[in-house]
């Protein structure tokens, strides 16, 4: 925390210190400093697609439902723009399937997920999947569905070597 205010001290247009500082706070359960963080992020980057998820979440966890479906609504849209654009871009894809996943669209994200491992991504980029989907938990622990995809994820970083080395 004392870093990424100390970079924002600095840079007070460092959206992504801004936005990391609001993840912390959200993961802490410090949800009106957190929202504070993403809406200036946003005032930044309003087409940040992960800002969005993230500050989707910290309105779920304070049950500002309407809120929360607008921002997963324009998140899932930025991030299928970025996967038209870039298809092999494993962040977006990953990413795209963690906001269906949110938005309820379970059989998506589970697609989703199994075309990012399709394509044999490097074990790196399937741990910070795993640590995103650990993330949603931490602020809605009661989501079945995102344990399941987690433990699956853990189970294809396990079953193939070239994943986990």
């Amino acid at each position: 925390m004392a870093d990424y205010t100390r970079a924002i001290e600095l840079d007070p247009e460092y959206e992504w210190a801004i936005t990391s500082r609001g993840e912390v706070r959200s993961l802490t359960g410090n949800y009106t400093q957190a929202l504070k963080d993403f809406n200036r992020a946003l005032e930044l980057d309003p087409n940040n697609n992960w800002t969005l998820y993230f500050r989707l979440l910290t309105y779920r966890a304070i049950h500002q439902t309407e809120n929360a479906n607008a921002d997963i609504a324009q998140a899932i849209k930025l991030a299928q723009q970025a996967c038209e654009a870039n298809p092999l871009n494993l962040y977006n894809i990953f990413n795209l399937a963690i906001y269906h996943l949110t938005a309820g669209d379970v059989a998506q994200a589970k697609h989703l997920y199994q075309d990012a491992l399709a394509k044999e991504p490097p074990a790196e980029r399937i741990k910070d999947a795993i640590r995103d989907l650990e993330d949603l938990l931490t602020v809605l622990p009661n989501f079945p569905q995102a344990q399941d995809l987690c433990s699956h994820l853990k189970s294809a970083l396990s079953k193939n070597p070239e994943h986990s080395a």
